[in-house]
């Protein structure tokens, strides 16, 4: 059996921020594969494999209540491109854990702030691959 990692604590500069839970994604900044035939004559070909270096940025995304607070924290990390240090961590209820840590963040999104009851500020970040541990 295995268990899911529902509940990801994120900091944001050594900060830990409440998000709205279901929220948080990550991407670790593979990138994506390319995969190929070239083609030796006849019913032959030999598989190429290659990676798309522009791909290869980490990013996750995760929603935060509309409140004063919040509001300003995402104004000031918006302000503050390729600089932001996120770390976001978790473990299953059978205690195996997981770390990331994005360096040189930024919000790339133009984020809205719902103000209602129920509503949230989505971001959306890029930056270098994260460190994994």
């Amino acid at each position: 059996m295995a268990f899911v990692i529902t509940k990801p604590k994120v900091e944001v500069n050594n900060n830990v921020i409440p998000v709205k839970a279901n929220s948080v994604s990550i991407d670790e900044g593979l990138g994506e594969t390319t995969v190929t035939a070239a083609s030796l004559g006849g019913d032959d070909i030999e598989i190429e494999i290659s990676d798309n270096a522009e791909d290869k940025i980490g990013g996750f995304k995760f929603a935060m209540s509309p409140t004063v607070a919040n509001k300003a924290s995402a104004r000031g990390w918006k302000q503050n491109p390729g600089v932001n240090v996120v770390k976001i961590s978790g473990k299953d209820p059978q205690g195996n854990r997981f770390v990331n840590i994005y360096r040189q963040s930024s919000i790339t999104n133009k984020y809205e702030v719902a103000l209602q009851n129920g509503g949230d500020i989505s971001l959306e970040w890029a930056g270098a691959p994260p460190i994994v541990g």
